[in-house]
């Protein structure tokens, strides 16, 4: 039987915060939101399911995330550099957190498409970055 989208999320929610809580981000989030109260957080998301992905042994599923980074800031120089570093330091996190993560529920994780970091946020007191990858299913 295939993993359900939510238990790879817990999943994904356990893995992050063990690599990324307390030295990165104050939280991981496993539901979509850009939780702004906390200077640093992490927001995972189910963007997509692929029916018949190739892998090397075939076709299978796959699950397509993202993981949504925020880093608050007061809008002066230092804090602004401070908000971008943080960005940069989860999204390095993230990656080597993932990048050979196997368990029960996948046998890999692809990192398929480019990161983001919009360079001018609606919210001006949050610098945002997403890191976007493809688990591939067992």
């Amino acid at each position: 039987m295939t993993a359900t989208i939510n238990a790879c999320l817990d999943q994904l929610a356990t893995d992050l915060r063990t690599a990324l809580v307390p030295l990165y981000a104050e939280e991981v989030f496993d539901f979509r939101t850009l939780y702004d109260q906390k200077e640093v957080a992490v927001s995972l998301s189910h963007l997509s399911t692929v029916p018949a992905s190739q892998t090397t042994g075939g076709f299978g599923r796959a699950y397509e995330f993202a993981a949504y980074m925020t880093a608050r800031h007061t809008g002066d120089e230092v804090s602004l550099e401070r908000a971008e570093r943080a960005i940069n330091d989860l999204e390095n996190a993230i990656f080597d957190a993932l990048d050979d993560s196997k368990n029960t529920l996948w046998m890999k994780v692809e990192f398929h498409r480019a990161s983001t970091k919009p360079g001018a946020p609606d919210d001006p007191g949050v610098r945002y970055g997403a890191v976007y990858f493809r688990l591939q299913l067992k």
